[in-house]
């Protein structure tokens, strides 16, 4: 019986030591002004997770919390987290807990559309799959004139209606679907004849008329530096279909004396795993795929983050605090027991910047086993 129990107790052991080696809080800034910027364009502080394990971790039930008596504060859904490989969460209360596996971006700027004029022959079926778009003009997008930053330039109008075709080989591996949309001053975008969203025009599922103005002006922004808006596209399941696909927009001016209108589409997809031949997320919405959230921030005055398995164990915890603002908290090297502070913070990838002991006054220290004490940092 001694035996049994004492193999039990080495057996907990060794789980609890593959999970403490396996995935580690590596980097937090917790006075993030212009590091980083979520989905939304805010600029939420952040922790970084880590695995430098040689297996993928699952994090279902795993927990982060800024409450050393509180360890499930806030609770991972179903997620891998490879081997060698970085998560970022943002710390900033919105509390979101959807993140796909690989984001693949099928429909970006400077593919190859089809576009015609608004105009009352083409009528309402335009959206829809199978559409007979050979008489229309092709071009990259976007399109537009007026801010001088379209690659294809068409003349003035009150609408233009463009299409895109497209692949999908495993509509159940879809996850989440984002479109980001660049405009000028209005748009409606369906998929395969389904409105998936629109902006600043008429009423939800009533296709506006060829020759309907926008309800108010709106600016793009990319052509100033600005980041596209982003729209979730809900109900993957019946809005996809297996094999070709096609998106379609319909963009409105202010008015027919407009000096200008844009259109710029990304679509891209959450998947559960990385197609064959994966491209990724094109520039510039790469570094704004929605992330988890967690539902607290960290507080700049300084707080214990404590990351947590499923059962509870403590696997990790640091006693953020702010320097100056965008200086990060990290490990040097990745995964190991020396935190340093990061002038050049490196949020999804490795700890290799210019770091130093002590920034704004904050100390030198070390950690034994990745769990600094209280009031050490």
């Amino acid at each position: 019986m001694k035996r049994i129990i004492f193999s039990i107790i080495i057996l907990l052991f060794c789980v609890f030591h593959l999970h403490a080696q396996s995935v580690v809080i590596n980097e937090v800034m917790a006075r993030n002004a212009a590091t980083i910027a979520d989905e939304d364009g805010d600029y939420s502080d952040w922790i970084e997770l880590y695995n430098p394990g040689d297996q993928s971790v699952n994090l279902e039930g795993f927990a982060l919390s800024d409450d050393p008596g509180d360890p499930f504060k806030w609770v991972f859904p179903v997620f891998d987290l490879d081997a060698h490989r970085y998560l970022v969460i943002f710390s900033s209360g919105k509390d979101r807990k959807t993140a796909a596996v690989h984001w693949e971006t099928v429909i970006g700027q400077g593919d190859i559309w089809k576009y015609s004029p608004g105009s009352a022959s083409i009528g309402n079926q335009w959206p829809h799959f199978g559409y007979d778009d050979a008489s229309w003009s092709s071009g990259p997008g976007g399109f537009g004139y007026g801010d001088q930053d379209d690659s294809t330039v068409v003349n003035p109008t009150v609408s233009l209606y463009i299409r895109k075709p497209f692949q999908i080989d495993a509509v159940s591996g879809i996850q989440l679907a984002l479109l980001h949309m660049d405009y000028d001053d209005a748009f409606v975008a369906y998929i395969n004849g389904t409105e998936v969203a629109r902006s600043n025009i008429g009423h939800s599922g009533v296709q506006p008329g060829y020759d309907q103005t926008a309800d108010a002006s709106h600016e793009a922004k990319m052509y100033s530096g600005g980041l596209p808006e982003v729209f979730i596209i809900e109900q993957v399941e019946t809005v996809f279909r297996q094999g070709q696909n096609v998106l379609a927009v319909q963009v409105h001016n202010a008015g027919p004396a407009s000096s200008d209108l844009t259109v710029i589409s990304f679509l891209t997809l959450g998947m559960s795993q990385a197609p064959p031949d994966p491209l990724g997320v094109t520039d510039p919405i790469r570094d704004i795929m929605p992330t988890f959230h967690t539902g607290f921030k960290i507080s700049a005055g300084g707080e214990t983050l404590v990351l947590s398995d499923d059962t509870g164990n403590r696997l990790d915890s640091i006693v953020a605090s702010a320097a100056s603002a965008d200086i990060s908290l990290g490990r040097e090297p990745d995964g190991g027991n020396h935190w340093v502070w990061f002038a050049e913070p490196t949020p999804g990838s490795s700890n290799i910047t210019v770091w130093a002991e002590a920034i704004a006054g904050r100390p030198q220290f070390s950690v034994s086993g990745g769990v600094v004490p209280e009031g050490t940092v």
